[in-house]
């Protein structure tokens, strides 16, 4: 039987170990969901549905219990919240997927903040599994709008890549 703290190091170490098969992986093949939807790969939800069920419930539930919660008056923690709570603000002048970008930068700051291996564990792995598919957007934009689509904005790294 493992200890936790033994099975938090194997779940760590698993974590940096699938990470490079999950970034090629997904250069060479299209995660078969939302645009890139294709049959054949399972049961699908409408895509208002899908996002509703995965992602709403971090920014209500965020929104809703904070201020309750005991910090609430804690500049640390309304600093700490805030960048959480403004990658919901989209910058689509600069990037096609300016929501990966704000994930991305979401768990920099956690992994600056824990200062720890499971930080940058879940750092790399987001980059891994979010920079081809924004790559793989930023290509159905350029193919399916053209010349309408701005020539100067990137994937996901803004004015870089």
């Amino acid at each position: 039987m493992f200890s936790d703290e033994a099975l938090f190091r194997h779940c760590l170490l698993s974590l940096f170990l699938i990470t490079p098969p999950t970034v090629v992986s997904l250069l060479l093949l299209s995660a078969p969901y939302g645009r890139h939807r294709r049959p054949g790969w399972g049961p699908t939800l409408p895509p208002p549905l899908a996002w509703f069920l995965m992602e709403s419930p971090t920014v209500w539930l965020t929104l809703l219990l904070f201020p309750h919660g005991r910090n609430r008056r804690d500049a640390r923690a309304l600093a700490l919240i805030s960048p959480f709570l403004l990658h919901y603000v989209h910058r689509t002048l600069w990037v096609s997927c300016p929501n990966y970008l704000g994930e991305i930068v979401e768990w920099l700051g956690w992994a600056v903040m824990t200062w720890s291996w499971a930080g940058l564990g879940f750092f790399v792995y987001t980059c891994a599994n979010l920079v081809p598919r924004a790559e793989q957007n930023h290509r159905w934009y350029l193919e399916k709008f053209g010349e309408d689509y701005p020539s100067n904005r990137k994937a996901v790294i803004p004015f870089v890549y």
